[in-house]
């Protein structure tokens, strides 16, 4: 994906983790990251730039800035300190096993007092982002904590639900641009790709914590599904109804989704299908981008906060690194191999299944299955025609096996929810990312006494059939 002419692109997949790892590297490896600072430490220059080394002249590592970046981590980095504090007792006392705890303990306000000193870390303190960016927080600046207080001054002007600041507001502060600031987070260029979509996945990461960890507290029932636990006698919530395991509040979720989509289609079939697909893009030579990024000696792709890349499909090498129309091999991609075989395939129709949605007189609407082909192509009134390997590879519907011809063309990052510096900066920043007009009021219909009823597991059963029963619902009222 950086191999192209396009903005290189930093992307991460599934759940975010990051292991410090054993303090000594394994007999026979080389130190990295963490333990660069504890061992081996005469050869730490060396060692540093081995991970990065490469033949061409282009990407030379300049040994001289090296060793002055570790000097000045050394010198002003408290955290780092306490590495070198580790490296100090391993060389006293080599024969002694030691393990290094984390923990997190602080005597002053970190909103004043925003750089700890070494007496407060004792060990270490648990701030995983100036751990991960030393160069960005070449002081060890505190990173979120979870009890930072909300300004006093905001919340006397009315009641606040939160009473803390939350890690997207949190990370929104960090990456203002600001005159009284040097900017190393927003002018670390690709560094800071790195940075905008590692802080993301926390913030998604905390949420789904929160909806984990409050699970328990709520289940859903029919009103006459308590009538019945009542009937039985039965005084435990916990023993009826289901679980609300992901609400449609949570953005990009399938209920979330399924809703967006419900409303979508209410507007057409109101208004009808809409004439024009329009897409707006960002172009970086507007004048305004260029004068921002050049003074700060930038490309426009260092700053994704402000500017969305802007690539387009040449020929038929670049479609297909973009788009596929074949099964993925399950042994290299099980996951991607997974989601196309559920999702993106077609059918089974024509001979297979006449009766399919699809067919229209006696064949597919759609055209499938298609033919296989070598090479993607693009036809003469712009069309690509996409290459689809006869590789062998099949997946069964119905009984049917369907291959290459039945594959819906799909991205393979979109298809596996990739995030992108882009999109991760838009999100952090808590930017619309749907908006419809005009605006659909949902209606909740049910049958008698099929109206839903929430409930928290140490509800009386009772209690909650009593609130619901002559409760109005929106269909009722």
């Amino acid at each position: 994906m950086n191999n192209s002419s396009a903005p290189p692109q930093f992307i991460l997949n599934g759940q975010n983790y990051h292991r410090i790892g054993s303090l000594l590297p394994e007999h026979g490896s080389k130190p990295k990251f963490a333990q660069l600072y504890i061992y081996d430490t005469e050869n730490e220059m060396s060692n540093r730039v081995k991970h990065f080394r490469s033949n061409t002249k282009e990407s030379v590592i300049d040994e001289s800035l090296v060793a002055d970046l570790i000097q000045m981590i050394d010198n002003h980095n408290v955290l780092a300190k306490s590495f070198r504090r580790v490296r100090d007792l391993s060389l006293e006392h080599m024969e002694l096993d030691f393990t290094l705890r984390l923990f997190r303990g602080r005597n002053k306000d970190p909103r004043v007092y925003n750089t700890p000193s070494c007496d407060e870390i004792v060990a270490l303190i648990v701030a995983f982002i100036p751990l991960q960016y030393p160069l960005m927080f070449p002081y060890g600046e505190d990173g979120y904590q979870e009890d930072i207080p909300i300004r006093e001054s905001h919340s006397r002007t009315k009641s606040r639900v939160r009473i803390r600041i939350s890690l997207r507001k949190f990370i929104a502060f960090r990456i203002q641009q600001r005159s009284v600031e040097a900017g190393n987070i927003v002018n670390a260029c690709r560094l800071f790709q790195q940075f905008l979509v590692d802080c993301y996945t926390m913030v998604e990461a905390q949420r789904l914590s929160f909806i984990i960890a409050n699970q328990k507290l709520i289940r859903c029932d029919i009103l006459n599904g308590l009538q019945e636990a009542v009937n039985r006698g039965e005084t435990d919530p916990s023993l009826i109804g289901r679980r609300i395991i992901l609400p449609a509040s949570f953005t990009g979720g399938t209920r979330y989704m399924f809703n967006n989509c419900q409303d979508a289609m209410t507007v057409c079939k109101k208004f009808g299908y809409p004439d024009l697909f329009i897409t707006i893009t960002c172009n970086v030579n507007w004048s305004e981008i260029r004068e921002f990024v050049l003074a700060k000696g930038l490309s426009a792709s260092d700053r994704p906060d402000i500017v969305y890349g802007e690539s387009k499909l040449k020929n038929s090498t670049d479609i297909d690194k973009v788009i596929s129309t074949e099964l993925p091999n399950a042994n290299l991609y099980p996951k991607l191999e997974k989601v196309v075989s559920s999702y993106m395939i077609h059918g089974p129709c024509g001979p297979a299944r006449y009766n399919s949605p699809c067919m229209k007189e006696g064949r597919c609407s759609k055209f499938y299955p298609k033919k296989f082909t070598s090479s993607t192509s693009i036809d003469e009134e712009g069309y690509p025609c996409y290459r689809r390997l006869d590789n062998g590879r099949f997946v069964e519907k119905n009984g049917i096996k369907l291959d290459n011809r039945s594959v819906v063309p799909y991205n393979p990052p979109l298809l596996m929810r990739y995030l992108s510096p882009c999109e991760a900066a838009w999100r952090i920043f808590a930017f619309d990312i749907h908006h419809r007009w005009p605006p659909v009021q949902r209606l909740t219909f049910h049958l008698p006494g099929q109206q839903s009823a929430l409930f928290k597991d140490d509800d009386d059963i009772n209690v909650v059939f009593n609130r619901y029963e002559n409760a109005n619902t929106m269909f009722l009222a």
